[in-house]
């Protein structure tokens, strides 16, 4: 969901709130598998906009996430076990928008976030599955519709 003030200049201040959720990624090791997924809310605070509204625009925003990074041992894993980790991040994104009519539009988005948490999963007691990195990355593209 999305409000936004279309204005002729710059100043077009935007605020989103949105929800991601990863599929399921495998992790694989000499040692068993496991399975990751992440769920948070997204927090998009967007200032700054180039181009007018009902053209092609760029926008800058600010990006908030809260939500969480679980990860768990399946299949025939020994000592298996399940960790979760909060994931709270802060970073900053550009977002294209290209209008496709008066009520859909294209938007591409691209967008870096450091973590507040970056743990280390454990598959089991001894063995590392996945350092989870200090910054994370993003690319998205998509359809928006406009309900107004």
């Amino acid at each position: 969901m999305e409000l936004a003030w279309a204005r002729s200049s710059v100043w077009s201040p935007s605020v989103r709130l949105s929800a991601l959720y990863t599929a399921t990624a495998i992790e694989t090791t000499s040692l068993g598998d496991a399975e990751f997924r992440l769920l948070t809310g997204r927090l998009a605070l967007c200032p700054l906009r180039f181009g007018a509204d009902g053209a092609p625009a760029m926008l800058a925003c600010a990006e908030f996430d809260g939500g969480e990074l679980r990860g768990a041992g399946r299949g025939g894993t020994r000592n298996a076990r399940t960790q979760s980790m909060p994931w709270l991040a802060a970073g900053l994104a550009l977002k294209a928008v290209v209008p496709l009519s008066s009520w859909l539009g294209f938007e591409a988005l691209a967008g870096v976030r450091g973590l507040v948490f970056h743990d280390r999963f454990l598959l089991n007691p001894e063995a590392v599955m996945h350092d989870v990195p200090a910054v994370s990355v993003g690319l998205g593209v998509g359809l928006a519709a406009r309900l107004y």
